[in-house]
């Protein structure tokens, strides 16, 4: 890890006492497959609404279950990271959100912050 990504990553991890969270969010799409540890079969293209180091909201059309073990990764498979799905919640949209804590940190995806995609 880089100085300026190791400097990201540490002001990502300051405490922001509003929410609870350990980590800052930012709203940063990131087009990623999921794929079930749990349920083989199960795999999902989907992106992501905002993300830190450890963790993501992910916007997806399956039902995914709490404590579900996934994998995570980029578009080719090139990045991948295990992960744990924290909550599963249908929108109003009719699709469905679910976060994911990550086994490892993505310190790629907090040098997009400030882009949308």
């Amino acid at each position: 890890m880089g100085v300026a990504q190791h400097c990201a990553a540490m002001k990502a991890l300051k405490m922001k006492p509003e929410t609870g969270r350990v980590e800052r969010r930012f709203a940063i799409a990131v087009p990623v497959r999921i794929k079930s540890l749990d349920r083989p079969w199960l795999t999902e293209a989907a992106m992501t609404e905002n993300v830190s180091l450890f963790g993501a909201r992910i916007l997806v059309k399956d039902i995914w279950g709490k404590d579900e073990r996934v994998v995570v990764e980029s578009p080719g498979g090139a990045d991948s990271c295990q992960a744990r799905v924290v909550y599963c919640q249908a929108l109003k949209t009719g699709g469905t959100a679910i976060g994911v804590h990550l086994a490892g940190a993505r310190p790629n995806w907090m040098s997009r912050r400030g882009q949308r995609g």
